[in-house]
Order: structure tokens, then sequence, then C-alpha cells
């Protein structure tokens, strides 16, 4: 893995995924700064629902906040030939959301990473 570098934004604001050469893909992990309200609610309840909207559309995924530190591909290789019907979604920018009131949300650092592929079919 090679570092594409990294980012610090807030909830609800767009962040564009770095490009990598041909062929890479590109993952990325998450800080995330919740707050001291976020985690009563989660000892208390249980956590506000959380979202990652992307391509600046309407589509989102719901997304697990214990997950945050783990890869997630943002943009899968073009060379694994994918049927078309299997072709992982290629992320070009993405927001964290939160549909409760709590207003505990206070940050998100993002730090991206391309990982090389090698074609081995040719």
């Amino acid at each position: 893995m090679r570092s594409l570098g990294s980012v610090t934004t807030g909830f609800n604001r767009w962040v564009a995924v770095p490009t990598a050469p041909p062929g890479n893909s590109v993952v990325a992990t998450f800080q995330l700064s919740l707050g001291l309200s976020w985690t009563l609610q989660t000892v208390l309840f249980k956590p506000p629902n959380m979202f990652m909207g992307y391509n600046n559309g309407q589509p989102y995924w719901r997304f697990v906040a214990a997950t945050a530190s783990d890869l997630h591909v943002l943009r899968p290789t073009t060379i694994l030939g994918y049927s078309a019907p299997f072709v992982p979604v290629s992320v070009d920018s993405f927001r964290f959301f939160v549909d409760s009131q709590s207003r505990s949300v206070q940050g998100i650092k993002v730090s991206s990473y391309e990982i090389p592929m090698v074609d081995r079919t040719g």
C-alpha cells in the first residue's frame, strides 16, 4: 500500500476520492471524532444510524462506526474481470451523515491508500 494522503473534514461535507494509476485500487480508513454524547447514547440506548452518501447523489450505505479503522474499498481495480452485473461501485466522492438530531459528531480524518494490482491474465 502507498499513502495517497489524508484529509480532516466534518460530517455532511463532501470529500473527493484521490486518483491512482489505472488498474490500482483506492482504499481508505476513517477516524471518527464522535464526542461524549455519542458515547453516552451508545451505552444507554444504541448508536445513532450513520450513513455514507456517495458520488454527489442520493444513494447511500449504512456505515458501522466500529469498522471505521478497517480498510474500505472506494475505487476497486478494473483488472479483476468482474461480469457486468457484479462490477463494484467506484466512489468518486462521499460524505458521512447521521440520521438523528445528535450534534455530538465532531469530525472525520480520512486516510487514503493506493493498492497496486497485477494483471496475471496476460
